[in-house]
């Protein structure tokens, strides 16, 4: 799923995901979960950007998704903090989605 090799979701990183699905129309909202079970699985989101057919979806997040930091949420949704941009349609039939999470130094 990742180009590189390392691990995801480490601080001052920025992790890419290509998912092919179903085709949802605008990307109007983002649901970040983890089940909380395990040490050390609380993370700190900056930022997730959505790219689907062309279009560039950003979605500013800005919170620990943690059992012991801030509200102790490990499930949020996030809405679009900016009008998304419009690119170019490449023309393919399937649903293409590329997904970027960046990290701060949290």
């Amino acid at each position: 799923m990742k180009k590189e090799k390392e691990d995801p979701f480490e601080r001052n990183k920025t992790d890419e995901f290509k998912v092919t699905g179903l085709d949802v129309g605008e990307v109007k909202k983002i649901n970040l979960s983890h089940d909380g079970k395990s040490i050390g699985d609380g993370w700190y989101v900056d930022t997730v950007t959505v790219v689907v057919k062309g279009i560039t979806t950003e979605f500013k997040c800005d919170r620990w998704l943690d059992v012991g930091e801030g509200d102790k949420k490990t499930s949020v949704d996030f809405t679009p903090y900016k009008k998304p941009a419009v690119g170019k349609n490449d023309g393919l039939c399937s649903i293409f989605y590329i997904i970027l999470f960046k990290y701060s130094s949290k």
